[in-house]
């Protein structure tokens, strides 16, 4: 008896984002009571916080508004303006309001540490961190869903299946079959 393997090929289909599909529910993933296991930051403006209960992206802006510490705004700031007023936004996974910082030294050291210091309190500071996901003005996204359709080596699909985005891959739960041939497995490319 002959042994085959199948290979196969994935076509996913992603629907808008990754995380397109939004809910209700930041309150009880969102903890602000809960410190950061790390946070990183880039030249762009960028702050990256990971905590125990999810990732947390955001942006930074400086400018010439000033505010109270761990407040919100109800103004949407425009990026890329200058000033020593620093003021952090998380975009993911849910979208915050515009939330005072601190008053730095002047512009240019605004625009040098300000996403640095926003993904340092986001990450380290509880008063800054409730002001923050206090200030959700959309909530928290759900995971899409992946339609896998796995192919054989003549291109025709073997089978389809469907899983959540970051979920681990689960193979069809049937083997296909050939007359003459033993299917030994799955094999990714």
């Amino acid at each position: 008896m002959r042994i085959f393997l199948i290979i196969i090929s994935l076509i996913t289909i992603v629907a808008e984002s990754a995380h397109a599909a939004c809910s209700t529910g930041y309150s009880s993933v969102l903890d602000p009571t809960i410190d950061a296991i790390t946070y990183t930051y880039s030249d762009e403006g960028i702050w990256d916080v990971t905590a125990p209960y999810g990732h947390l992206l955001g942006i930074e802006v400086c400018n010439d508004t000033s505010g109270s510490r761990a407040v919100a705004s109800a103004t949407d700031f425009p990026t890329g303006t200058t000033g020593q007023h620093c003021w952090c936004k998380m975009l993911s996974p849910a979208r915050s309001a515009w939330v005072y910082l601190y008053d730095i030294f002047s512009a240019a050291d605004c625009a040098t540490f300000c996403a640095t210091l926003c993904g340092n309190d986001v990450g380290r500071d509880a008063q800054f961190r409730s002001a923050m996901f206090a200030s959700v003005t959309e909530d928290i996204c759900t995971p899409n869903t992946i339609s896998i359709n796995w192919k054989d080596a003549t291109g025709s699909t073997a089978s389809s299946t469907t899983c959540t985005y970051d979920d681990a891959l689960v193979t069809p739960s049937a083997a296909p079959t050939k007359r003459g041939y033993r299917f030994t497995g799955w094999s990714y490319q």
